[in-house]
């Protein structure tokens, strides 16, 4: 396996591990979560579902655009 494959598959799952504890922690997680702040202030505020698997999803999605956009390129 290539250098760069190990690390693109560890940054996947570094990047997907908030899942894990988000589920593992899921009773304890308030409903509404802050996912914003402005000069130290909570100005945006998350839904627990978009907290726990919306952002990391979003996030892996990115990478893998990348991924196969720098594959494409090369």
């Amino acid at each position: 396996m290539k250098k760069t494959t190990k690390v693109t598959l560890a940054s996947f799952v570094v990047i997907l591990v908030p899942i894990l504890v988000g589920l593992l922690l899921w009773q304890q997680l308030p409903a509404r979560i802050p996912s914003h702040w402005s000069n130290g202030q909570i100005d945006g505020w998350s839904s627990k579902n978009m907290v726990v698997f919306g952002l990391p999803l979003i996030m892996a999605a990115v990478q893998l655009f990348l991924v196969v956009a720098t594959k494409i390129d090369a």
